[in-house]
């Protein structure tokens, strides 16, 4: 029997498998993807998980109705806890920290995220406590802002960078504070996304 819900298409439309599902969530890959195929019923709490991770509602996650189109979902997730010592720079991605309102110019974009500037590294264009919309679906080019996500045994993790260009096996990126070039692992970069607009609480 296949249980209804709509993890699978969420995780593709975020171009997300099911092994990156499964360590965002904290579960075996294989328990993630039964998930993703239906082949196991949801508990409230992962569902509540699965909702703050693709920005949606739990019932849009569970196929119980609401909009058929998550970015008509009013709310973002915003994530970034910072860190402290070294990278002070780095945002914790694990868990949304709160929901934010979603600004008109990101009605058709159903995985948008926001994200807490952490450090200085990117002033004077981001400063420490400003918080940037993220936009997955734009494409990036050179010299573009974005968000960076990267995986390794400490969490999911997120740097706000100016973009330079990526080959098969790393990604160059820039800061401005103090001004240098950044070159990262393409195997541990998850994710490139376009920053369009920020706003100072």
């Amino acid at each position: 029997m296949v249980i209804k819900n709509r993890i699978a298409e969420l995780a593709q439309n975020a171009r997300m498998t099911g092994t990156e599902l499964a360590q965002r969530l904290g579960i075996d890959p294989h328990k993630a993807r039964r998930y993703m195929r239906g082949e196991t019923p949801l508990k409230a709490d992962l569902a509540a998980q699965i909702a703050e991770i693709f920005g949606v509602s739990v019932e849009h996650v569970m196929g119980l109705g609401g909009s058929d189109d998550p970015g008509k979902q009013s709310k973002l997730p915003l994530y970034g806890t910072a860190q402290g010592g070294v990278g002070s720079d780095i945002s914790d991605m694990s868990y949304a920290i709160d929901h934010l309102d979603r600004p008109g110019f990101l009605r058709s974009s159903p995985n948008a995220y926001c994200v807490y500037v952490t450090g200085e590294s990117m002033e004077p264009r981001y400063y420490a406590g400003e918080i940037v919309y993220v936009n997955p679906a734009r494409p990036i080019r050179r010299n573009d802002y974005v968000v960076i996500q990267t995986h390794d045994d400490d969490g999911h993790h997120a740097m706000i960078k100016r973009y330079i260009s990526a080959s098969d096996d790393k990604v160059v990126l820039e800061q401005v504070n103090p001004d240098k070039r950044i070159e990262l692992d393409k195997d541990a970069v998850e994710g490139i996304h376009f920053v369009q607009g920020s706003f100072i609480t």
